[in-house]
């Protein structure tokens, strides 16, 4: 929801038949509301461990920006009461957006305990109308359009 293909990626996509299968769908753990602002980072986590690979996915490897940057945590507050609001959590949101999307073949997540199988399952079940689609879009679209400092 937060990295997106290129339109060049989609329409070729779209021209070919091919569906896309979304790596990262919950931004290493961004989309389940791991991280929050002003909290310390869990340590079991992809972001919040002690090496190089997480090092370089604070720092922003494979993304627009680090996903730990005030920018991207205040989208991710924005996108935490959207769904909050509508009975939903981040993870909800984060998994139905992706298999609302035309292009998307599957959404595959990762997980580390029998309980996220569960939870990431029943996410789709939230189905998300073109109103919700049309809000989401503006809040991630906020954080290009002026780094995300739109009001929450």
């Amino acid at each position: 929801m937060l990295e997106r293909p290129s339109p060049k990626v989609l329409d070729a996509a779209h021209r070919g038949g091919v569906a896309i299968l979304p790596y990262f769908p919950l931004a290493n753990g961004l989309l389940t509301g791991k991280y929050r602002r002003d909290e310390p980072l869990p340590a079991d986590s992809r972001l919040g461990a002690d090496g190089l690979v997480s090092q370089m996915l604070r720092d922003g490897l494979m993304a627009r920006r680090p996903p730990l940057s005030d920018a991207r945590l205040g989208t991710v507050e924005r996108l935490t009461s959207f769904s909050e609001k509508r009975g939903h959590s981040l993870l909800e949101l984060a998994v139905s957006w992706l298999a609302a999307q035309p292009l998307v073949g599957s959404v595959l997540t990762g997980v580390t305990r029998p309980e996220q199988v569960t939870a990431n399952a029943a996410a789709a079940d939230w189905k998300l109308t073109s109103d919700d689609l049309d809000e989401v879009e503006a809040i991630v679209a906020a954080e290009e359009s002026n780094d995300g400092q739109t009001p929450g």
